[in-house]
């Protein structure tokens, strides 16, 4: 799995997973994915997070990143430099990388696959209802 991916998908928790009651101020964040993720799952992100952390704190800018991005999660310039240093510190250290790429995978997808195939066919990823939805040859609405 690309690193990059992997720290686009840590970078937004990382600093709040690090903060007293973290867990919690994640899932907040989180939105959606707060909600997909298992107790098991955000409990495998703290620990990587406190893992992480240690090895930011043998880099002063990781680490003065982190701090940051925990008083300023919406700015995106300083999410920018948790995800630069987070994915040196990943390539560095690949058993670190692998075990987010574990995590990354446990993570339920959001995503619908629809497939229309035929003449005329329809295909509903979600909710249709409400709808007129109209097929075949000279019909009209």
């Amino acid at each position: 799995m690309d690193v990059t991916l992997v720290t686009q998908f840590l970078a937004p928790v990382l600093p709040t997973l690090l903060q007293q009651g973290g867990i919690e101020l994640a899932k907040a964040a989180a939105g959606e994915l707060g909600k997909k993720l298992s107790a098991d799952g955000w409990e495998g992100l703290k620990k990587l997070a406190e893992k992480i952390q240690k090895k930011a704190e043998a880099k002063p800018a990781a680490a003065d990143a982190l701090r940051r991005a925990a008083e300023k999660p919406d700015d995106a310039r300083i999410r920018g430099m948790v995800e630069l240093y987070l994915e040196e510190i990943l390539k560095e250290n690949p058993d670190l990388q692998a075990e987010a790429e574990r995590l990354l995978v446990s993570v339920p997808s959001s995503s619908t696959t629809v497939i229309a195939s035929g003449n005329r066919s329809v295909a509903i990823g979600g909710n249709a209802s409400g709808n007129v939805i109209i097929t075949g040859d000279n019909n009209k609405a």
